[in-house]
């Protein structure tokens, strides 16, 4: 049986550093979740994936292209919005937006115009 509670706040976790207005990208790590949910990143991972679907890392860089896409639609340039998502680099942040979204980064933002 999967530990809700344990999993529910390594999730709130990823979210609100997800969130939060950083000068720089910070790494999530499941050594950290495992930490913050008094829970092995082996159970972590498992039940992760059990109660949401996926794994915490695709959850993580889920959330980044969201806020990237957000910050895209704002107008923000591309290379801002990769570092400011949490993204290695523009390039980075380009593989996975297509690989979720179908389009390129810029592609999408000339469409937000």
């Amino acid at each position: 049986q999967a530990n809700y509670r344990a999993i529910k706040r390594a999730r709130e976790y990823i979210d609100d550093v997800i969130a939060a207005d950083s000068s720089l990208p910070v790494n999530i790590t499941l050594d950290e979740l495992a930490v913050i949910s008094d829970y092995s990143k082996w159970q972590i991972t498992r039940d992760f994936r059990s109660l949401y679907g996926t794994t915490p890392y695709r959850y993580v860089t889920l959330k980044r292209l969201q806020k990237a896409k957000a910050l895209i639609e704002r107008g923000m340039p591309l290379s801002q919005a990769s570092f400011s998502s949490g993204f290695a680099d523009q390039s980075h942040m380009t593989r996975h937006f297509k690989k979720c979204f179908g389009t390129t980064p810029k592609i999408w933002a000339n469409l937000s115009q």
